[in-house]
């Protein structure tokens, strides 16, 4: 059976680390599909995806023989240079600079020399894409550690509508297909879909002293259709939590975030510090402010978030279920405040 490795950044990644399949959600998934289908379904190609989210050339070099050489492949086949550019955008330092052909040559060298690999190599390319939430995380993720310290002290469900899609794509449901087909387009999961999803969820037998639902629902006609259906069920929404921080706050969390230009690592000037100023702890290399952390950047996309959010808290305001909790003061005191809040 011949083995092939495919290297590079984060569109050969394409999540594989994180899901069942060990080949991602992209390209490579889609290449092993077409190869191993081509013989009546018997698999005739070990395929490997050794693509690392972050990466620049520099990356695939410090990998290639842990990775690829000494696994003795018979194809390799490199999708690199897109970080690369970012870091040139983001710090004026050239590929020339960067020492990227050079790198490059290296790899390729170490290849034909060291394996009877076939090589190929493609070049890099752009679609556009709106990486518009991607400030949002590190607030994301502290709600998300509030709500389920809240599910634990309740002894109640903590359900996101990713964990949920995860689950039924796992499990195979007929619900999580229909899901995948969306997700695998690149598409947005309509609104009927995702309440389907969530209703079949709360209705399970581990729901039935109560929820905690987290990141769902985000727009009016997914509030309105969730509170239909749990209407339906004779079941009701008995609190929604708005967690205030001012977005001065926010852009100053932003601001102060570093991603290392070399493996992609991300560091915060006063939360996250590396050991060595301006230096990643990881790799050694350099650190930058992303166009996405920019001030500038992060306050126009939170016009963007209130523009889709106040609806939202309008819309609960009006039902006289929504309680507001200050997001500024220490996260034990913020969990504290929802405990009071839902003893009322």
């Amino acid at each position: 059976m011949k083995k092939i490795i495919f290297l590079g950044d984060s569109i050969t990644d394409a999540s594989h680390c994180f899901l069942e399949n060990p080949l991602g959600n992209g390209y490579v998934n889609m290449v092993a599909e077409k190869l191993n289908d081509s013989d009546g379904g018997r698999k005739k190609y070990d395929i490997m995806n050794r693509g690392h989210d972050g990466f620049t050339i520099h990356g695939v070099k410090r990998i290639l023989e842990k990775e690829c050489i000494l696994k003795r492949p018979d194809v390799v086949r490199i999708l690199i240079g897109c970080n690369d550019v970012g870091v040139m955008m983001n710090t004026g330092k050239s590929l020339e600079e960067q020492q990227f052909e050079a790198c490059y040559e290296a790899i390729v060298k170490e290849i034909t020399e060291q394996s009877d690999a076939k090589l190929i190599c493609m070049s890099p390319f752009i679609v556009p894409y709106p990486r518009m939430y991607e400030n949002w995380i590190p607030g994301i993720k502290q709600t998300e550690r509030i709500e389920k310290k809240i599910a634990e002290k309740y002894s109640i469900p903590h359900i996101s509508t990713g964990d949920i899609f995860r689950a039924n794509i796992k499990n195979g449901t007929e619900l999580g297909k229909k899901a995948k087909t969306y997700m695998d387009q690149g598409l947005l999961v309509p609104d009927e879909l995702v309440v389907d999803l969530v209703v079949d969820r709360v209705n399970q037998d581990d729901c039935a002293n109560g929820y905690v639902l987290d990141g769902f629902p985000r727009t009016i006609p997914q509030a309105e259709a969730l509170d239909k259906a749990l209407a339906d069920m004779g079941q009701k929404i008995d609190y929604a939590i708005d967690v205030e921080v001012p977005d001065e706050n926010i852009v100053n969390r932003m601001s102060g975030r570093r991603a290392c230009v070399d493996c992609g690592a991300t560091y915060h000037l006063v939360y996250a510090p590396t050991k060595e100023e301006g230096i990643c702890d990881k790799c050694g290399g350099g650190l930058i402010l992303r166009d996405d952390d920019k001030p500038e950047t992060v306050l126009k996309r939170l016009g963007v978030y209130h523009d889709q959010t106040q609806p939202l808290i309008d819309y609960y305001t009006q039902s006289g279920i929504l309680k507001e909790v200050d997001g500024t003061i220490d996260i034990d005191d913020v969990f504290a405040e929802i405990v009071r809040i839902l003893g009322e």
